[in-house]
């Protein structure tokens, strides 16, 4: 009687461990292809098409004009993504420059999306602002910081989740003016990984 328990309890804890081995794959097929966890944002181009500083007694006035190309791509298999807003803040050595935004648009699984954006800006510099930049200018390295936030819901079959939003930074965007010998354009690109959770509580947002 107790070999038969004994034989029973061993027969299920294998049961159980087979079944467990023959789950893993099935979890990691349904997560890759329903699971989105980063989305890729690239910058691959920027560029001013103007740049101008006008001195005055106490002050220094910046003008330009920063070109943006961006390539977003959702490398999910089986999840679209509807991106309801994106904004990008752009600012050098602590001066914001200003905002641009992309307007709503659709994502489908697999895919990828080339924006082009553009920013004017007119701000007032102080003297070590202006000196700096004027340093940076002249060693043909404009070094910029990039911030990027995005509300998104996602879309997998008829279900659509709540809508999320997520964010992360360019700290090392370098730009030549358009007074260096090539002209203006990155120096290197940068990519972001847009981390999202809770993308799977169902929500009509």
């Amino acid at each position: 009687m107790r070999w038969y328990s004994f034989g029973c309890c061993f027969t299920g804890f294998m049961i159980i461990i087979v079944l467990g081995i023959i789950s893993i794959p099935v979890v990691i097929v349904v997560e890759r292809f329903y699971g989105v966890r980063d989305l890729g944002y690239l910058l691959e181009d920027v560029r001013f098409s103007a740049l101008n500083l006008t001195s005055s007694s106490n002050s220094t006035q910046l003008n330009g004009e920063i070109d943006f190309t961006v390539r977003i791509s959702n490398p999910s298999l089986g999840t679209g993504i509807y991106f309801k807003r994106i904004s990008m803040e752009t600012s050098y050595n602590g001066i914001i420059l200003g905002d641009c935004f992309i307007p709503p648009f659709y994502l489908g699984h697999k895919t990828r999306l080339t924006q082009q954006l553009n920013l004017t800006t007119n701000v007032v510099l102080d003297a070590m602002q202006a000196a700096s930049l004027r340093s940076a200018i002249a060693g043909n390295a404009i070094r910029l910081y990039v911030d990027v936030v995005v509300e998104l819901k996602c879309k997998f079959g008829s279900e659509k989740c709540t809508t999320v939003s997520t964010s992360d930074t360019c700290n090392n965007v370098e730009v030549s003016p358009p007074s260096s010998p090539g002209g203006s354009h990155l120096l290197n690109k940068c990519s972001m990984k847009l981390g999202i959770t809770d993308l799977y509580n169902n929500s009509n947002d």
